[in-house]
């Protein structure tokens, strides 16, 4: 019997084709709308693959800069990936390796991964200089050139970057080793920037953030990598674009996409549903306060047992501020309260917006304020109703 569960869930049915596309550190075949970014940074490597190499190598320190979930990392891995592959086949032998600082956040640190998992070699009990000189002598030997990826490089004491940065001249004559730097504006500007960094920094390059309509063609794109047509409609990948733009970052979409086809698996159906959507955004972000709640006023409250109502029994990922208003005033009659008109009702809609507990937007189909739509981001709609209903309960007890 417990076989029988196991073997379901290794190989029963599942809306996926391919989950590893979901994976941390994978990189899609494409980056739509990161090209300019592409090309800027594999244009620093241009000297590799002509005569120039051959005179004197070539050292490319680039600095990446952008805020979080802008495709600053998948960009740098796209182009260095794709650099060393055309190299091989060209004869000229690139290493490339990335290290995020989080997790190695010393020089040596760095160093003793990058001997281990691109040469196999252990300097356990080394000290850096010495880590360096094994470096050396075997990209030496080998005719062959490094690019090292240092993410989220702030991490790293300014001494430990400024000796990266450095470490061309201790090649001599042949330069073979090139950093790029993948950092956040903030960190860039406040820890790195210095005479010393900045002189030795042939590229700065900066990625600005997404626009919502670049977002929904991205999570379209990851969507169609992972998953099966019939798995998930444009209506669902509006509302993800929608949280995503939110803040600005792909990743929570491209996690939320991710997160809403595993409950869809666990619940055994064919397609990922706005509920979903809801749970998976509760697991990426924390989910909405309950004590919020306290703070509103009764039709505030009718308003979002309204709209909760409607989200579920419809299945909808918004509803428009017109049909709110209608299952409002069916709430209020519920509740034997006086309905409030459409003016005052449009302030408790905006005052929910204010709040976070709501959020508004603007219909494709009309710009007028009775076609805007309303969706809820930050919490799956079962448990805001249930929530709201409790709150209502409390007032009639008082």
């Amino acid at each position: 019997m417990t076989d029988d569960i196991i073997d379901e869930a290794l190989y029963g049915t599942s809306i996926f084709t391919d989950e590893t596309t979901f994976f941390h550190g994978w990189v899609p075949p494409k980056l739509p709308h990161r090209e300019k970014e592409i090309q800027t940074i594999a244009q620093n490597y241009r000297p590799l693959f002509t005569n120039a190499a051959s005179m004197g190598g070539v050292s490319a320190n680039i600095a990446v800069i952008g805020s979080a979930g802008v495709g600053k990392s998948a960009s740098v891995r796209y182009t260095v990936k794709t650099l060393v592959e055309k190299a091989k086949n060209q004869g000229i032998n690139i290493y490339a390796d990335y290290r995020n600082c989080w997790i190695n956040r010393t020089r040596s640190a760095v160093l003793r991964g990058l001997l281990r998992d691109k040469f196999g070699i252990s300097i356990r009990g080394f000290g850096s200089e010495e880590a360096v000189d094994v470096l050396i002598r075997r990209l030496s030997s080998e005719d062959a050139y490094m690019i090292l990826i240092l993410d989220e490089v702030s991490v790293l004491p300014q001494a430990d970057v400024e000796s990266f940065l450095h470490l061309t001249e201790e090649f001599g004559a042949k330069h073979r080793f090139s950093v790029i730097m993948i950092s956040r504006p903030t960190e860039w500007k406040t820890v790195l920037i210095s005479p010393e960094i900045s002189q030795r920094i042939s590229d700065v390059i900066y990625f600005r953030p997404y626009t919502r309509k670049m977002i929904f063609e991205i999570l379209e794109y990851r969507a169609s990598l992972a998953f099966k047509p019939t798995a998930y409609s444009e209506e669902i990948l509006e509302m993800i674009a929608d949280i995503s733009a939110s803040t600005q970052n792909i990743r929570h979409g491209i996690e939320i996409l991710h997160r809403a086809g595993r409950i869809a698996d666990r619940t055994d159906v064919s397609e990922i549903d706005p509920e979903m959507v809801r749970m998976a955004r509760v697991s990426v972000y924390p989910e909405m306060r309950p004590e919020v709640l306290h703070d509103l006023i009764q039709h505030e409250l009718y308003i979002l047992l309204a709209v909760t109502r409607i989200l579920l029994a419809k299945s909808f990922t918004a509803t428009t501020v017109s049909d709110a208003y209608e299952d409002y005033k069916l709430v209020c009659e519920e509740y034997d309260e006086k309905i409030a008109d459409k003016s005052k009702f449009n302030e408790y809609i905006e005052s929910l917006e204010t709040l976070g507990i709501i959020s508004l937007l603007d219909s494709k189909r009309s710009t007028t304020g009775d076609k805007k739509r309303i969706t809820i981001h930050d919490v799956p709609a079962a448990i805001l109703k249930e929530r709201t209903e409790t709150r209502l309960s409390e007032y009639d007890e008082q």
